[in-house]
């Protein structure tokens, strides 16, 4: 899906599948193995470092060292995933992104409450509240459950997702696709985009 338009949307039976993007989870990659990198210098060059005492220096080598290791293993497994992350129908949308829970990864149009544009440090996410959303984190995988409560604790429903890996999408288009779907099968037709 190159370039996607959403002029040409037509959403009459059909169904959308969104995939990664290997090159922007290559540059991603890239990016921990230098974070990663930087992190251990901080730990063993900490006496050197004027910046901070050496226990703040060793306590942030050791939290980047682990935080940039997990966003290695994710993206070398991104980096094979072969299926598409999120699929779009008009009974709902199959979410393997972000914020996803694998007990229910489908989640029906009529159980989307709202969905709005929100952003973090001039990072645009897609804003989704669902009914059941206790329900919904509770049954989310102990990492991403982590990260759907920070969201909440931030003001933000636990469902976000960034446009930044996918592959041919940007997010004022999965923000759009989004609202296609959603206004036409859920029956509601308000949609927020918190920009304007």
């Amino acid at each position: 899906m190159e370039n996607f338009g959403l002029e040409d949307l037509n959403i009459e039976n059909k169904v959308i599948e969104i995939y990664e993007s290997k090159m922007k989870n290559v540059g991603v990659l890239f990016l921990a193995l230098l974070l990663v990198v930087a992190s251990i210098y901080l730990g063993i060059y900490r006496n050197k470092i004027d910046i901070f005492t050496p226990l703040i220096s060793i306590i942030f080598s050791v939290v980047g060292t682990v935080v940039f290791i997990v966003a290695i293993v994710y993206s070398v497994k991104n980096l094979f995933k072969r299926e598409p992350v999120l699929i779009f129908n008009k009974d709902g949308y199959y979410n393997k992104y972000q914020s996803y829970s694998e007990k229910y990864p489908f989640i029906c149009w009529k159980d989307v409450k709202d969905i709005s544009m929100g952003e973090v440090a001039s990072t645009k996410l897609i804003c989704i509240e669902i009914e059941n959303e206790e329900e919904y984190v509770e049954s989310m995988d102990k990492n991403v459950r982590f990260g759907a409560k920070t969201n909440i604790k931030m003001g933000f429903p636990a469902i976000t997702l960034s446009a930044k890996t996918l592959k041919g999408v940007q997010i004022d288009d999965l923000f759009g696709i989004f609202a296609v779907f959603y206004g036409n099968y859920n029956g509601n037709l308000e949609i927020i985009d918190e920009e304007e």
